[in-house]
């Protein structure tokens, strides 16, 4: 008995702080690159970049954007406003999107004003396991205008790299924490008591 909880302390706490570790691993990639590149929409689309961290230059086609509202109950920041604004490279503007800038900031909305004029834009390309554009955002992106089938997700500089380092060291320590608890109320299985000769 005492030997199955020694074991339980040992062998839960690690497993669930790996599960954590999995559960952030988008998360985990991008803390872990600490470079930044110069880059263009086409290369960003081929996804063949020295790192995710981009400055880019280009156009932002306020005109296809997408503006979404989460509303949470009892929430400080209920309303959260958001926007999805599809670029494209000086030239490029006419063929299906290959990346869309994803931001809580209203900076992209200069373009409305000046659609031919470039912005220089920082962010984080999210290409990283099953990150992306969001299924009901993709559709309604690409009702406006055709989406290219490996369109990338850029977000700009902001809360979500805050949330980067959150979840990199946050999940792993909350998956120790719940394997701690698990293996404190652990109770062996006890065997069944063999079966009385009968008289």
């Amino acid at each position: 008995m005492v030997n199955e909880r020694v074991r339980a302390f040992l062998l839960m706490p690690p497993a669930f702080a790996l599960l954590g570790a999995l559960i952030a691993a988008p998360h985990v990639v991008h803390v872990l690159d600490d470079r930044s590149t110069v880059a263009t929409v086409a290369e960003i689309a081929a996804g063949t970049l020295p790192s995710r961290n981009v400055t880019i230059t280009a156009l932002v086609l306020a005109d296809r954007g997408l503006k979404e509202t989460v509303t949470k109950e009892k929430s400080q920041t209920s309303p959260r406003v958001s926007f999805y604004m599809p670029i494209a490279d000086p030239g490029g503007a006419q063929g299906p999107t290959q990346v869309v800038v994803h931001t809580f900031h209203f900076e992209v909305f200069d373009a409305a004003e000046h659609p031919d004029v470039p912005l220089t834009l920082e962010g984080t390309v999210r290409d990283v396991l099953w990150e992306g554009l969001d299924g009901d955002v993709k559709k309604d992106l690409a009702a406006q205008h055709p989406l290219s089938p490996d369109v990338k997700l850029l977000e700009l500089r902001g809360t979500a790299n805050a949330d980067d380092k959150l979840w990199t060291f946050g999940a792993p320590l909350a998956g120790l924490l719940l394997g701690l608890l698990v293996a404190s109320n652990f109770r062996a299985p006890t065997k069944g008591k063999p079966d009385e000769a009968a008289s």
